[in-house]
């Protein structure tokens, strides 16, 4: 069984730190440079900030005004380094952050894992309004046929930053 774990610091909703399988390191960000955001997908839509994370250090925020609004970046990763039992943790920060129409929308630090069952969407329990900087986290067994495997971060169809 495998073990990965991803290790995040972030403003707003979220930005990412590093990823283990079996506590061999898959890859590491620490988002203290712009470039850091080069890999992921929609990176036009996060402000990085030099300064603002959890320990002064870089983070990536995500704004959304308007109500039913959405920013998030997607980072695909190896499915064939990631099976078995998966551990995602994330140190997040929010500001007047609200839930979409539909329980499961705002804030999100998701993975979209999709096999030939279907995709699925586990991600940590959101919190809602203004908070400090807090660790969130969630383990999840993944299916061993994973075709593909997603991780997003931002805000989805929700408001705040």
């Amino acid at each position: 069984m495998r073990i990965f774990s991803i290790l995040c610091c972030a403003l707003a909703a979220l930005s990412l730190c590093g990823g283990y399988v079996n506590q061999e390191l898959l890859w590491s960000e620490t988002f203290d440079a712009p470039e850091s955001l080069a890999k992921w997908n929609n990176a036009a839509v996060a402000e990085y900030l030099p300064v603002g994370g959890e320990k002064g250090g870089g983070a990536v925020a995500f704004r959304v005004k308007n109500a039913g609004g959405t920013r998030w970046i997607n980072l695909p990763l190896d499915p064939a380094k990631v099976n078995g039992l998966i551990q995602l943790e994330a140190v997040v920060r929010g500001k007047d952050l609200l839930q979409g129409k539909k329980v499961y929308l705002g804030p999100k630090v998701m993975l979209a894992v999709k096999s030939p069952k279907g995709t699925r969407h586990p991600e940590p329990e959101r919190r809602f309004g203004t908070y400090d900087w807090r660790k969130i986290s969630f383990i999840e067994q993944l299916p061993t046929d994973v075709e593909t495997i997603t991780l997003s971060l931002g805000i989805q169809e929700g408001q705040g930053e």
